[in-house]
C-alpha cells in the first residue's frame, strides 16, 4: 500500500467518527469539516490509484444512475435563481458521490478499523444519549444532533449494523457489538421518533428473508428477551436515580407518545401537501438543488398555523421526507435517478451477517425517509449511509 493511499484510508476513518459526532453536519464548520476530509481523501486515493494503475469503479447500473442525478442537479444549479444555495447543495451531493466511491474502493484490511471508528462515534452518543434522559428527565433525547429526529436517523442506519457486527462476530466482541446495539436501540426509543418504526419494520423484513431461521429462532427469542429485561432494568436505574423522572414517568410518556402519533403525523402530512403541490408545479426538474426553502412557501397550507411552534417551526425549511425533497429540487427525472441508484445498490444479496446488518441499516434509513431527510438535508447521515453503501456494494460481489 502506498503512503498517499495510507493517508487516504486514514482521513477515512477519521471521516467516519467526526461525522458521527458533527451535529448532523447540517451547516457551519461541521460541514465544511466533512466536505474537507472527504475531498482530501479522494485527491490521496485517486493520485495512489493512478500511480497503481488501477481504478476500480461500480456496477454500471450504479454508475449510469449516479451520473444522472449529478448532471440533473447540474442542469438545476445553472438555471437557480438563488445561485448560491444550489451550489451549497450540489457540493453536497457531490460529498455523498465522493463518500460512496471511496467506501467502494475502501480495502478489506482496512473495515476493522472503520467499523471500530463508526462504533466508538455511536458509543459515544448512546452515553451522551442516556446522560440527556438522567439529568434532563424523561424527554427526547437528541445525542449530539440539532434534534431528536436526526439523531433518530443516525440510529436506523446505526443499530442494524451493530447488531449484525455482534452476530458476525466471537467472544469478546459479540458482547462488546451487542451491548453497542443494545445502547442505540434504548436511545432510539428515547427519541420518540418515526426511526424506531423504520428499524422494526427494516428487522422485521430480516426476520421474513430468513434471518430467524439461520440464527436459530430460539437463541433469538432468548436473546430478545434478554435484550427486553435490560432495557426495563436501564429504565428502573433511570426512575431510581432520577426523582424528576420517576415523579412524571407516565405522564410525560404519554405527552411524548402524543406529539410522536398525532401531532408529527399532523404536521408532516400538512408539508407532504404543500410538497405535492410544489412538484406538480415543477415536475420535469424541479425547484433546483437547495431551492426548496425558497419556494415551498406559496405552496404552504393554510392549516398548518394550527401545529404547536415546538413541533413544527413557523419556517419549514425542508420537506421532512428525503423522496418528496429530491423531486421537489430535482423533479420527477431525479426521484427516478435517486429511487433507481438506491434500488441497485441494494438489490445485491449480502455474503455475511455483517453485510446484511448494513443492508437492513440502510433500508431502515430509506424507510425513515418516508418521515425525515436523512438522504438529502441531514449531511453527517447522508455521508454515513453512502459511504456504507459504497462497502455493502463491494462487499456483495
Amino acid at each position: 500500500m502506498t503512503r498517499l493511499e495510507h493517508a487516504a484510508w486514514s482521513l477515512l476513518v477519521a471521516l467516519v467518527f467526526f461525522a458521527s459526532l458533527s451535529q448532523g453536519g447540517f451547516s457551519g464548520w461541521g460541514l465544511l469539516g466533512l466536505r474537507a476530509l472527504v475531498g482530501v481523501a479522494l485527491v490521496l486515493w485517486l493520485g495512489s490509484a493512478v500511480m497503481r494503475g488501477s481504478l476500480p469503479g461500480p456496477p454500471r447500473p450504479v454508475a449510469l444512475a449516479a451520473v444522472a442525478y449529478l448532471l440533473i442537479a447540474a442542469i438545476g444549479t445553472v438555471r437557480s435563481p438563488y445561485p448560491y444555495g444550489s451550489f451549497q447543495a450540489l457540493l453536497n451531493t457531490a460529498m455523498f458521490a465522493a463518500a460512496f466511491f471511496l467506501g467502494y474502493a475502501f480495502r478489506p484490511g482496512w473495515k476493522p478499523a472503520l467499523l471500530g471508528a463508526f462504533g466508538l462515534g455511536a458509543g459515544i452518543l448512546g452515553v451522551c444519549g442516556l446522560w440527556q434522559a438522567l439529568v434532563l428527565g424523561f424527554t427526547r433525547v437528541t445525542g449530539t444532533y440539532f434534534n431528536s429526529n436526526h439523531y433518530s436517523g443516525f440510529l436506523a442506519l446505526a443499530v442494524p449494523i451493530t447488531l449484525g457486527l455482534a452476530l458476525s462476530s466471537r467472544g469478546f466482541w459479540r458482547g462488546l457489538w451487542a451491548g453497542l446495539s443494545l445502547l442505540l436501540f434504548v436511545n432510539l426509543a428515547l427519541t420518540f421518533s418515526w426511526g424506531l418504526l423504520a428499524v422494526a419494520l427494516g428487522l422485521a423484513g430480516w426476520w421474513v428473508a430468513g434471518f430467524g431461521r439461520r440464527t436459530g429462532g430460539a437463541g433469538l427469542l432468548r436473546g430478545g428477551l434478554l435484550a427486553g429485561s435490560l432495557i426495563g432494568l436501564g429504565l428502573l436505574m433511570l426512575v431510581s436515580l432520577s426523582p424528576q423522572l420517576a415523579g412524571n414517568l407516565g405522564q410525560r410518556a404519554a405527552q411524548l407518545l402524543g406529539d410522536w402519533v398525532g401531532v408529527s403525523l399532523e404536521s408532516r402530512l400538512l408539508i407532504a401537501r404543500g410538497s405535492l403541490e410544489l412538484v406538480r408545479a415543477h415536475p420535469v426538474l424541479g425547484v433546483g438543488p437547495g431551492n426548496f426553502v425558497y419556494t415551498w412557501p406559496q405552496y404552504r397550507p393554510p392549516q398548518i398555523q394550527t401545529v404547536p411552534q415546538e413541533i413544527l417551526h413557523k419556517r419549514v425549511n425542508y420537506a421532512h421526507n428525503d423522496y418528496l425533497q429530491v423531486a421537489s429540487e430535482t423533479g420527477l427525472l431525479g426521484l427516478a435517478a435517486f429511487v433507481g441508484w438506491w434500488a441497485s445498490v441494494l438489490r445485491r444479496g449480502s455474503s455475511s451477517l455483517a453485510d446484511t446488518g448494513i443492508r437492513v441499516g440502510l433500508i431502515a434509513l430509506l424507510l425513515h425517509g418516508l418521515t425525515d431527510g436523512n438522504l438529502s438535508v441531514i449531511p453527517a447521515n447522508a455521508l454515513l449511509a453512502y459511504l456504507f453503501a459504497g462497502l455493502y456494494l463491494r462487499g456483495s460481489q
